[in-house]
């Protein structure tokens, strides 16, 4: 994904789900890693920022990763 803002920058979306009975204290540093923010696989990555969602289930948080755009090998 490109922005034409900056395009000489990458970008991913990763995601995670907060159960609903967050914070369960039984289960709190489990719970903990699971939503804390992770970057994509290949580093560089810097997170941009993240973006709560409320539904049924309790919460997902999407977090927007940039990095440097990497120099691709032609196709072919």
């Amino acid at each position: 994904m490109t922005d034409l803002a900056k395009p000489d920058f990458e970008y991913r979306v990763t995601y995670a789900v907060v159960p609903s009975d967050f914070p369960d204290h039984a289960r709190v540093a489990e719970d903990m890693s699971r939503i804390s923010p992770k970057p994509p696989k290949g580093g560089g990555w810097q997170l941009a920022g993240s973006t709560p969602v409320q539904n049924a289930k309790g919460c997902v948080i999407f977090y927007q990763w940039e990095r440097p755009a990497r120099e691709r090998a032609p196709a072919g």
